[in-house]
C-alpha cells in the first residue's frame, strides 16, 4: 500500500493548525486575568505577528510591493482582520471562550448565504441542510444553561465569524487575489494593529508587558494562534485543498472547548455540548456541500 506523503503533511498541517488556532482563549483570557485590557491584548497580538511575518518575508525575499488597485481593498482587509479579532476577544469577556469559539466557526453559513442574496450563486441541499442545522445548534449553544449565557457575547461572537467571512470573501472577489496569502496577512495585520492603537488613544492607554508570563502570553498569541496557525493552513491547502483544510479546521473550536473545560473550570451542559456538534456538522456540510457545487460547475 503507497502512502500518500502530501496528503500526511497535509493533514498534519490542517490539524496542528485548527489546534493552534484554538489556543486563543488560553493565552487571552490569562491577559484578561492579568490586568490587560482587550485593545491592548490585540495590539501585541498583532504587533509581534506582524513583526514575525514581516521576518518571514525578508528572509523568504518576498516582495512587500502592493499592486495600486489593491491599496483600497487592502485597507478593508485590516478593517475586517481587527473586527474578526475585536469581537471574538470582547466576547470572551461576556460568555464561556469555547461557545464563542463555535458561534464564530460559523463563518462558512455566512459565506453561503452572502454569496446567495448577493450574489445569486445556487444553493445545494446539502447547503441549506447545513444552514437549518446551524440555526438549530446556534439555538442549542444560546440557551443560556451552563455557558455564562449573554445575548451581546453572542452577537459578539456571529459578528467576529461574519467579520471573517467577509474577509476570505474579499479576497476572492477582489484584486486582492493577486497578493501572496502571507503579504495579505502581513499588511491586514499593521492595518489591524494601527486602528487598535488608535483606539489606545495613539499608545497613551498602552498598557506595559510587565512580567514574564505576560510576554509568553503575548508571544503565544502571536506565534501560535496567529503565525503558525497562518503558515500550517496553507501548508494544508497546498497539499489537500481548501475543502479538506476546513473540514479538519473544526478542531478550531473543540480545542477552545476543551480548553474552557479543563483550564479554566467553564461550565458546560449537555444541551450545550449538542448544539457545538451540530454547529460542527453544520460547517461541514456547508464546505462539503459548497465544494460539490463548484466541482459540477466546472465540468
Amino acid at each position: 500500500m503507497k502512502i500518500d506523503r502530501n496528503a500526511i503533511i497535509g493533514y498534519v498541517s490542517a490539524i496542528v493548525s485548527g489546534i493552534t488556532y484554538g489556543l486563543n482563549p488560553f493565552f487571552g483570557l490569562k491577559l484578561y486575568d492579568d490586568g490587560f485590557t482587550t485593545p491592548n491584548v490585540l495590539f501585541y497580538r498583532l504587533l509581534f505577528a506582524s513583526m514575525m511575518l514581516g521576518g518571514l518575508m525578508l528572509a523568504r525575499h518576498d516582495s512587500f510591493r502592493v499592486p495600486r488597485k489593491a491599496l483600497l481593498p487592502l485597507l478593508f482587509e485590516g478593517v475586517m482582520l481587527y473586527g474578526t479579532c475585536m469581537f471574538l476577544f470582547l466576547s470572551y469577556r461576556l460568555m464561556s471562550s469555547g461557545a464563542a469559539t463555535t458561534l464564530m466557526y460559523t463563518y462558512p453559513v455566512l459565506i453561503a448565504l452572502v454569496l446567495y442574496f448577493f450574489y445569486h450563486e445556487r444553493l445545494t441541499w446539502t447547503v441549506i441542510s447545513g444552514i437549518a442545522l446551524s440555526f438549530v445548534g446556534v439555538a442549542c449553544v444560546c440557551s443560556g444553561k451552563g455557558t455564562s449565557f449573554s445575548a451581546l457575547g453572542v452577537t459578539y461572537a456571529i459578528l467576529s465569524g461574519a467579520a471573517y467571512g467577509i474577509y476570505l470573501l474579499a479576497v476572492k472577489k477582489s484584486p486582492l487575489r493577486a497578493i501572496s496569502p502571507t503579504s495579505l496577512t502581513f499588511y491586514s495585520s499593521i492595518i489591524g494593529m494601527a486602528i487598535m492603537f488608535a483606539q489606545l488613544g495613539f499608545g497613551t492607554k498602552l498598557q506595559p508587558i510587565g512580567s514574564i508570563v505576560a510576554l509568553g502570553c503575548v508571544l503565544g498569541l502571536s506565534f501560535f494562534t496567529t503565525f503558525l496557525a497562518f503558515l500550517l493552513v496553507a501548508v494544508a491547502i497546498r497539499h489537500i485543498g481548501e475543502t479538506k483544510s476546513a473540514v479538519v479546521a473544526a478542531l478550531e473550536p473543540v480545542t477552545a472547548v476543551a480548553i474552557g473545560i479543563y483550564v479554566f473550570d467553564e461550565p458546560v451542559s449537555w444541551i450545550v455540548m449538542l448544539g457545538i456538534v451540530l454547529v460542527l456538522a453544520a460547517v461541514t456540510l456547508v464546505v462539503v456541500g459548497g465544494n460539490r457545487k463548484e466541482e459540477e460547475l466546472a465540468k
